[in-house]
């Protein structure tokens, strides 16, 4: 396909994907009252374990609406994965064999269910950080929580980790037809690093290095389990090349 042709299949996936979401924006609007209650429900559970008595806030007239929508988004998101993957995986296949297709299209297929696990493992991860730091107040403290603050952390943090579980499976991708290299990952790790600190600071709105530290660690950690996989494709691929009797200079690629 031609820079044109790929230019217009990317239109069009991000139409497909555009009424996918707001689909689901329809449904979260729906559900956005329950999804709060939901969302700060651990933190009241681990707040009154340690004693502490919460007043969740809004600082301004519109952070209820503002808040509310966000909320809807997020579930949004969440509802219409499948879709908006299976088009990412649609829009990858293009140009590629009848079995590099299947293989893509199988990809995306896995990659629901790791989004999945990506928002349940944060989830999970989500009321022991607040342990963590609400376990630090000393007894007889209160807490004023901007509303809007803590929800806005959480939503981004459960997303980030649906996204992060589903990258190796990006890269995986890519190699597969050794359109990037397992060996080229595993060069850029510094920059893989730094971009996942970059993102974990952005996602965590307190300036605290700890909070940081947290998301990013299990991010490089399926950073580093994908360039294992892409180089374990790597090998494969380069054993069948050598039995056509070819040879490739990994130097140059």
């Amino acid at each position: 396909m031609s820079l044109i042709d790929h230019l217009r299949e990317l239109r069009r996936r991000m139409a497909w994907i555009a009424v996918g979401l707001l689909v689901g924006l329809g449904f979260g609007w729906w559900q956005s009252d329950w999804a709060m209650r939901k969302l700060t429900a651990p933190l009241d559970e681990i707040a009154a374990n340690a004693g502490l008595e919460v007043h969740k806030t809004f600082t301004e007239v519109s952070a209820p609406l503002d808040l509310k929508l966000r909320v809807a988004l997020f579930l949004g998101i969440v509802v219409s994965s499948p879709w908006w993957l299976f088009q990412i995986g649609l829009f990858m296949t293009p140009g590629l064999t009848r079995k590099e297709k299947r293989v893509t299209l199988a990809l995306a297929a896995i990659a629901f269910p790791m989004f999945l696990g990506g928002v349940a493992f944060a989830w999970w991860a989500i009321p022991s950080l607040l342990d963590l730091f609400l376990g630090a107040a000393p007894e007889g403290f209160g807490l004023y929580l901007e509303t809007s603050q803590y929800l806005i952390f959480t939503t981004q943090v459960i997303l980030t980790f649906g996204v992060m579980f589903v990258f190796p499976l990006f890269m995986v991708a890519l190699t597969l037809p050794q359109v990037v290299r397992g060996k080229t990952w595993a060069k850029g790790w510094r920059w893989a690093v730094v971009v996942i600190a970059t993102v974990a600071a952005i996602v965590t709105p307190s300036a605290d290095v700890l909070s940081m530290l947290l998301v990013s660690a299990p991010m490089i950690v399926l950073y580093l389990l994908g360039v294992g996989v892409c180089l374990l494709v790597d090998r494969r691929a380069d054993r069948k090349t050598a039995a056509l009797g070819l040879t490739v200079d990994l130097e140059e690629v």
